[in-house]
């Protein structure tokens, strides 16, 4: 569904006239996925991609070319009260995070089924394709022992997981996710972050399908893939939420922990327990101590690990995939 000049329900008639129906030539917006129950958008400004979920509203007011519009997401939404489009133009131009915060709860307040969505920088795309192509291989060897599973990478707006269901980070449209699509959708995924020789990964598991190795997957997947996304990368960082995954980075994949301000709890931690951290260091023994301290105390923090992008890690990447693929719970 493309929303243009030529269907866009004009909201406001006379007064001041802050608030515009936008003409054909200022942006289109065009519905083009939905996942998990949600509207994913395309508008296009001066020939720049945005995206957005509609997060089930009606109406999307937004700024384009300091101009504000306020624009039908539903076909045939009823007609909104000239006394709230007056209401809203109070809060207009929205110039501080304050102003914004004050107009987000108040269309909340008020129900109005209108999202307030503002397009950052252009969305720039990478070309997936020497990493789609290599994706084909490794999904050969998944499917000798998961016959239904599959390894997917895109962006989340050209995402179709089973069901439209997929369990991710952070809710971002724009996001690259490497996904793990079973019979229920994509129930395990990675959320890659890329500047410049340095990528960042985030990982998400539904919670009834933890225990089954999935992530371990991803993460050897991802190293498998990074050069064939980037020549330019040599790291890749990751935000270990708990002493599990911070083991798998650390003992299958040769990562390190820095002293980095992000891990200076971790070090706090291990200069107070008295624990020597060297290149003899028992990973896995640290970390279930810190599992049994975080247990006991509640003194708990994610671990950033570093992951050095060499023909050695990623040699090792390729044995330990087909290690998960043999024990995998599908």
């Amino acid at each position: 569904m493309s929303t243009n000049a030529r269907n866009a329900r004009r909201v406001m008639v006379g007064g001041t006239r802050t608030l515009h129906t936008p003409q054909s030539n200022v942006f289109e917006l065009t519905k083009i996925n939905q996942l998990n129950g949600d509207s994913i958008y395309r508008i296009t400004v001066n020939g720049c991609w945005h995206y957005f979920y509609g997060c089930h509203k009606k109406y999307v007011l937004t700024c384009v070319n300091d101009e504000y519009y306020l624009v039908t997401l539903d076909a045939s939404p009823q007609d909104l009260p000239i006394e709230l489009i007056r209401r809203i133009e109070e809060f207009l131009p929205i110039t501080t995070m304050k102003t914004k915060y004050a107009l987000v709860h108040f269309l909340n307040e008020m129900d109005a089924e209108i999202l307030y969505w503002k397009h950052r920088e252009c969305h720039q795309r990478l070309d997936l394709t020497n990493a789609k192509m290599a994706l084909r291989r490794l999904n050969e060897l998944l499917q000798r022992t998961c016959p239904n599973a599959c390894l997917q990478l895109d962006y989340v707006y050209d995402h179709h997981p089973p069901a439209k269901r997929l369990v991710a980070y952070r809710s971002d449209p724009s996001s690259l996710i490497l996904c793990l699509y079973v019979e229920s959708g994509c129930m395990s995924s990675i959320m890659i972050t890329m500047e410049g020789a340095h990528m960042t990964i985030d990982s998400a598991t539904d919670s009834q399908w933890t225990g089954r190795k999935y992530n371990k997957l991803l993460r050897c997947t991802v190293i498998l893939l990074a050069r064939l996304l980037s020549t330019q990368l040599q790291r890749v960082t990751s935000h270990a939420i708990n002493p599990i995954s911070a083991y798998l980075l650390l003992h299958y994949f040769d990562g390190s922990v820095s002293h980095v301000d992000e891990n200076g709890d971790f070090f706090n931690w291990v200069e107070d327990e008295g624990i020597a951290m060297d290149s003899e260091t028992d990973h896995r023994r640290i970390l279930d101590r810190y599992q049994q301290s975080c247990k006991q105390s509640l003194r708990c923090f994610e671990l950033m690990v570093h992951i050095e992008l060499t023909d050695d890690s990623v040699e090792k990447a390729e044995r330990v995939f087909s290690q998960i693929v043999a024990e995998m719970a599908c």
